[in-house]
């Protein structure tokens, strides 16, 4: 940066910087930096309240980033959550699978031994019952 005295343009502070000499003006501006006609801003006030106004753009883009990406971390939980508790509804612990199984029996020998069939074919169908096992699963 060129200055004199301590001083510098808007003009100056734009080519140096590569930003728009309006958005320098209206930076200093906005911090209260005064132009003095014909000799500029005092260099160390303009640099300053240049630099504050775009570290408080990066702070702003640093919490929409943070932001962002602690939605994305609870969108990820959710779907992770629905995911094991669809998983949960599908999976059937061993000891359930058993016990429905037992259970369907029962309730077909108590079927069978309502029907009005003699008792050799009764006899039969429980033979077959007894000889089913029931299939493992993994």
């Amino acid at each position: 940066m060129k200055a004199k005295d301590g001083k510098i343009s808007a003009g100056t502070l734009s080519v140096d910087l590569g930003v728009p000499e309006r958005t320098i003006q209206r930076i200093l501006s906005e911090s209260g930096i005064q132009n003095v006609p014909g000799e500029g801003y005092e260099e160390k006030e303009a640099v300053r309240a240049i630099v504050t106004h775009y570290r408080g753009v990066a702070e702003s883009i640093d919490e929409q980033a943070a932001s962002d990406r602690a939605r994305k971390n609870r969108a990820e939980a959710d779907c992770a959550e629905r995911r094991s508790a669809k998983e949960a509804r599908e999976t059937v612990t061993m000891d359930d699978y058993r016990n429905n199984y037992a259970d369907a029996i029962a309730q077909g020998v108590q079927a069978i031994t309502r029907l009005n069939i003699p008792r050799a074919h009764k006899e039969k169908v429980f033979t077959a019952i007894r000889s089913v096992k029931l299939p493992e699963v993994e």
